[in-house]
């Protein structure tokens, strides 16, 4: 009788467990974005904003870029950029806080990719009299 439970209990458990589907696990941001950054890429705006001490934002003009600035991602630590001259930088992508964040010459950018659009900001402390913050944000579509 016991044995009979016992195997009862183990088919009904064995028929569950294998009637679930394996689920698939989403690819972390991280993982995503590293192989999506893999691309030619042509900068089309740049804006900066400036904060006063007491949190005022004072947006700039966004600024003029030239159709010529593209850079070249060809792995996961280099990319080149073609304008104003050739010149090849490393780089670091990392998670860090949920947020994937590329290092470039000691800075750290927020980094996002959608469709073929891909977005870095930064903010800076200042150590102005004027201002105390500024944020810049970059704009590339991919070619």
């Amino acid at each position: 009788m016991k044995s009979r439970i016992l195997l009862l209990l183990l088919i009904a458990s064995t028929s569950l467990l294998s009637c679930k589907k394996d689920k698939q696990l989403a690819p972390d941001q991280l993982t995503v974005i590293k192989s999506q950054i893999l691309a030619t890429w042509q900068l089309t705006s740049y804006k900066e904003v400036y904060y006063e001490a007491n949190g005022t934002a004072v947006p700039s003009p966004e600024a003029e870029v030239s159709a010529d600035s593209k850079f070249q991602f060809t792995d996961e630590n280099t990319f080149k950029r073609f304008y104003p001259s050739e010149r090849e930088f490393n780089y670091t992508l990392a998670n860090v806080n949920g947020k994937v964040i590329m290092t470039l010459d000691g800075q750290p950018y927020e980094i996002s990719i959608s469709n073929d659009t891909m977005t870095w900001y930064i903010e800076q402390e200042l150590q102005d009299q004027t201002y105390v913050k500024a944020t810049g944000t970059y704009q590339f579509k991919k070619l």
